[in-house]
């Protein structure tokens, strides 16, 4: 995404770009404590590749996995991560991921009421720390019924866009019911607008070269949005881009 000056024309507290579940929760986490957040997602519907997803999240030590019975610890999660992933990223980084893990699940629980489980799902490799039957939590399926107007504005599973399976029924599950269940969060929220067919196309700085905003595209044209707080770049597509990572 490019970066130009420009004058702004609507402004926020933060801007998030795209709708996947660490878009639908960063705009969450802010709209929930009072910030003013728009999110804008290029495509007319939610999702992108977390809807493919199974939806399986991986955070040591979270209070889900202490209910449904499963004896684990951040520490535990730390030896595993450490013996698997080395210092191929930066041990900082590596800590605040594990460290604020339960604390995501709990601003999931308490902020945000989405009912989550423990389901068995192994870690993939057999290193210090591993876990027999995983320590991934879930969302809950959520009823179609429960969507009301949104049923059709969250992207469908891979099955159904690839291969034309339809989709089931009665519920939506897996990474598709994050999204869900995100989406109906932030429409209960007054401090959230969440626009779909809004495509953000460069970075906005001020004259000290501080992020401020996002220009976008919409079926209207280009625009500003001013971002007083920050602007949450959570788009996909990154990993495409050697020049981008």
């Amino acid at each position: 995404m490019a970066e130009q000056d420009s004058t702004v024309e609507t402004e926020f507290d933060v801007v998030v770009v795209g709708s996947g579940v660490a878009a639908l929760f960063g705009a969450a986490v802010a709209a929930s404590r009072g910030m003013a957040t728009c999110l804008v997602e290029k495509t007319d519907r939610f999702g992108g590749t977390s809807a493919y997803s199974g939806g399986a999240v991986w955070l040591p030590g979270n209070r889900v996995l202490a209910r449904d019975g499963v004896e684990d610890s951040v520490e535990a999660g730390r030896t595993y991560f450490r013996a698997v992933v080395g210092d191929r990223t930066a041990p900082d980084l590596q800590d605040a991921y594990l460290n604020t893990g339960p604390m995501v699940v709990d601003h999931l629980l308490d902020s945000l009421e989405i009912p989550m489980r423990f389901q068995a799902f192994p870690d993939y490799f057999d290193a210090p720390g591993r876990q027999q039957m995983g320590r991934s939590i879930y969302p809950k399926p959520i009823p179609v019924d429960e969507l009301g107007g949104r049923a059709g504005d969250i992207r469908v599973s891979v099955p159904s866009d690839q291969f034309g399976i339809p989709e089931h029924p009665t519920r939506v599950e897996g990474g598709r019911a994050w999204v869900a269940r995100l989406v109906l969060a932030l429409d209960d929220m007054e401090a959230a607008e969440l626009r779909l067919s809004t495509a953000a196309e460069h970075l906005l700085r001020d004259d000290e070269g501080r992020v401020v905003g996002v220009e976008v595209r919409d079926g209207s044209g280009s625009r500003s949005i001013g971002a007083r707080r920050g602007v949450l770049v959570a788009a996909g597509g990154f990993e495409r881009s050697t020049e981008l990572r």
